[in-house]
């Protein structure tokens, strides 16, 4: 029941959905948070200053953080991969000129949608139950 008010809350999407090819390196290694960062408000800032205060913790739980804009894929915290833009955004059905968060665990699954920026403790308590509930413990 937790996660579907939180789902209902974020605006997640409760259906689940197999990773896209572009994240095929992804796979089985750890988690992937896709952050398209096309619009014209305080959307795509406020995201990044949540997720860099909580840095050390993504890198802890094994999340990469991929920021897409534009033609571009940064990657948040390490060194940036190759991969296309386009084909990311094709694959997970995003906008090109829209704000959009998606989470995709390390087997694939698409665990999370928004529109709306993600507290980093509401992406774990995503992929792990237990972890969101001890989140404020894991503050960077």
């Amino acid at each position: 029941m937790l996660k579907s008010l939180v789902r209902e809350l974020i605006g997640a999407s409760p259906e689940t959905k197999r990773s896209p090819d572009s994240l095929r390196d992804f796979r089985g290694r750890c988690s992937v948070l896709a952050v398209f960062e096309d619009s014209d408000d305080e959307r795509p800032v406020l995201q990044e200053q949540l997720l860099k205060q909580c840095g050390a913790v993504l890198e802890r739980c094994n999340i990469a953080v991929l920021k897409i804009a534009g033609g571009g894929v940064f990657q948040l915290l390490d060194e940036p991969y190759d991969i296309d833009a386009d084909e990311i955004r094709d694959e997970l059905k995003v906008s090109s000129d829209d704000f959009e968060v998606v989470l995709v665990d390390m087997d694939g699954t698409v665990r999370l949608r928004s529109r709306q920026p993600i507290d980093v403790h509401e992406l774990l308590a995503m992929l792990d139950p237990s972890a969101g509930q001890a989140g404020h413990r894991l503050r960077a």
